[in-house]
């Protein structure tokens, strides 16, 4: 155990300001881009000056300090980090790689988006009379979506995959000089650990988390930070949480630099909003003592008019304003104990490798941040909390490799049983991607604009801007080229579909051997899309029946495409539709007259309204 847990060769004292300038730089090549093309020219000068200014006492410490010792084992300790980093990355489906859940394709829209979309972003919508901002933190997406400009779609997925490699690697680098840990005990901790939620679902509903889905929504409410599937749904989150959460932990225990801890502040919110206010506390504590700098306040300020410039209609509140918190008191308190608690009682006697009072303004950040709400799947509670655990897992790394307190090898024997079974979600799930391991990204041709996807303004408003707010009327560039909408393609036998399924009334994707089939649900089933005016498709369909005497109508917008009885087509149904549509959004509705239960019984096992088998069901677009 003290083996994995000890670095008995520190190669150069904690912290490295080689580590601390490399992640600075890091995170500001993202706002750097957003500052130089999302600002007019005479705006974007002074502001990356400004940016370069408070970059540049942080980069200075590397000409005073030492020549790297052990030019060698450095390198292979870089190597190394490299290459455990891409384990994680190799499995996410980043750029591609892995299996793409259904958060992906927002990823992918927004790459495509800013690689073929004129800088800063804007659509063409129809009703709309001026064209619609893209108002979302992109620093994850920007570097990737540069290349992506200069060598294409597929160059920018790849870039993306390795963008997010050097970003993880440094994080394990930071880990390892603060903890002072072997890297393998860094990757546990940062990739591993996943609370003891594999127990909450058991616990709360008396069974195990079904099937290959991951833990992380094992309360139905609050999604807790770690373990693999991070890098599955949130992989830009996650690095701003682990980064700025190490970066500033070097500030405070250098102390020569308090007033970096603002600008990290700024480049975090760029990256994240919501890890950004959940690093504002030990912030506060680090430049207490000490005044900011003008530089991170005029870029905090271009930021804060920059998602001020946001359309409203993000859910947010007190969660007793959205549920009876009398009855999820019970859900609350399993959630605390399990994903934060009991780590944070194992770690009491080691609080003081933390700065003063920094351990106990973790614990009661993660135990406040699941009582207010902002976003549609609890978005702040989930990456706000990501700084705060981070300090905790440091504190866990620095008590494995302890020996100076009394039963200090007790807690090192608890504590790595509770991150083993906290290790256990990110295993099951690991498993589960390799099972529908996929190499590549998805064609171009595939991906949806972002405003497309998802029938639901409750969705696309989180990445809409209102053009008449002061950032985008005064401080951005006029649009220019606005992106219009593309003919959208579906396939809903594919496991991704979208953030939001853009269809109803259909059961959750099942398998035939090793072929996918879905059933339409009576007494309809809808594919909703949002298409440019005269966009061509074709719909591809292929069904048996399940009852006898089924018919089956496929109309768009209420208007009728194509009829389908069972007496003209015993054995099923394979056909092709062509498809026109008016523009804006359209709805294909898929009736049938005849399902489970209505009138008759068809399945007596299943109480499902089961209706239609569909082997095939896709919207393809016409050759031109």
């Amino acid at each position: 155990m003290r083996s994995l847990f000890d670095e008995p060769d520190p190669l150069e004292p904690s912290p490295t300001p080689l580590l601390v300038a490399a992640t600075f730089i890091y995170l500001a090549f993202p706002l750097s881009l957003f500052l130089t093309f999302w600002l007019r020219w005479y705006l974007a000068l002074p502001a990356c000056i400004a940016l370069s200014v408070a970059l540049i006492p942080i980069c200075g410490r590397l000409s005073s300090s030492a020549a790297i010792p052990h030019l060698k084992r450095w390198a292979l300790n870089v190597l190394a980090a490299l290459l455990l980093a891409a384990i994680p990355v190799a499995l996410s489906g980043v750029g591609g790689f892995g299996r793409q859940n259904h958060d992906f394709p927002k990823h992918n829209g927004i790459l495509l988006d800013l690689t073929e979309g004129q800088w800063p972003v804007y659509y063409s919508l129809p009703g709309s009379a001026e064209p619609v901002p893209l108002d979302y933190y992109s620093g994850w997406y920007l570097p990737a979506a540069l290349v992506g400009k200069a060598a294409g779609w597929t160059a920018a997925n790849y870039a993306l995959a390795a963008w997010t490699v050097i970003g993880l690697a440094l994080a394990l680098l930071l880990f390892r000089r603060l903890a002072g840990v072997s890297l393998p005990a860094a990757w546990l901790l940062i990739v591993c650990w996943a609370g003891l939620r594999e127990f909450g679902r058991l616990i709360l509903f008396g069974h195990p988390w079904p099937g290959d889905n991951e833990g992380r929504y094992w309360t139905l409410l609050w999604n807790a930070p770690g373990a693999l599937a991070d890098f599955h749904w949130t992989p830009g989150h996650l690095l701003a949480g682990w980064l700025s959460a190490l970066v500033l932990l070097s500030i405070a225990r250098d102390k020569s630099q308090p007033a970096a801890a603002a600008l990290l502040l700024v480049l975090t919110a760029f990256w994240s909003p919501f890890v950004a206010i959940g690093l504002a506390p030990f912030v506060a504590l680090v430049l207490r003592p000490h005044r900011t700098v003008a530089p991170a306040l005029l870029l905090a300020l271009i930021l804060a008019l920059y998602f001020h410039a946001h359309e409203p209609g993000t859910a947010a509140g007190w969660m007793s304003s959205f549920y009876d918190w009398p009855s999820l008191a019970i859900t609350y308190s399993w959630f605390i104990l399990l994903e934060y608690l009991l780590l944070a009682l194992l770690l009491v006697p080691f609080r003081h490798f933390l700065p003063r009072p920094w351990f106990w303004t973790a614990v009661t950040l993660l135990a406040l941040a699941p009582l207010y709400r902002i976003g549609i799947h609890f978005d702040l509670q989930t990456h706000a909390s990501r700084p705060a655990l981070a300090f905790l897992l440091v504190t866990a790394a620095a008590a494995l490799r302890s020996s100076g307190l009394p039963g200090a090898g007790g807690h090192r024997l608890v504590l790595v049983l509770v991150i083993a079974l906290g290790s256990l979600d990110s295993l099951r799930w690991a498993m589960s991607s390799l099972s529908h391991y996929r190499l590549g990204p998805p064609p171009q041709s595939w991906v949806a604009r972002l405003p497309q996807q998802s029938a639901e303004d409750i969705y696309n408003a989180q990445y809409r801007g209102l053009r008449h707010a002061l950032f985008f009327r005064l401080l951005a560039p006029p649009p220019s080229q606005p992106l219009t909408l593309k003919p959208v393609q579906l396939d809903l036998l594919q496991p991704v579909l979208s953030i939001h399924r853009p269809a109803a009334g259909f059961s959750p994707l099942e398998h035939e051997g090793l072929h996918p089939i879905l059933w339409s649900l009576g007494p309809e089933s809808t594919v909703s899309a949002l298409q440019p005016p005269g966009a061509r498709l074709t719909l591809h369909l292929a069904f048996r029946w399940s009852a006898p005497g089924q018919t089956l109508s496929v109309s768009l917008d209420g208007r009728d495409l194509r009829q389908y009885r069972q007496p003209d087509s015993p054995d099923g149904v394979t056909d092709s539709i062509p498809v026109t549509f008016p523009g804006g959004l359209s709805r294909i509705a898929l009736t049938p007259n005849l399902w489970n239960r209505q009138p008759q019984v068809v399945f007596p096992g299943d109480s499902r309204p089961l209706a239609i088998l569909f082997t095939e069901l896709r919207l393809v677009e016409v050759p031109r």
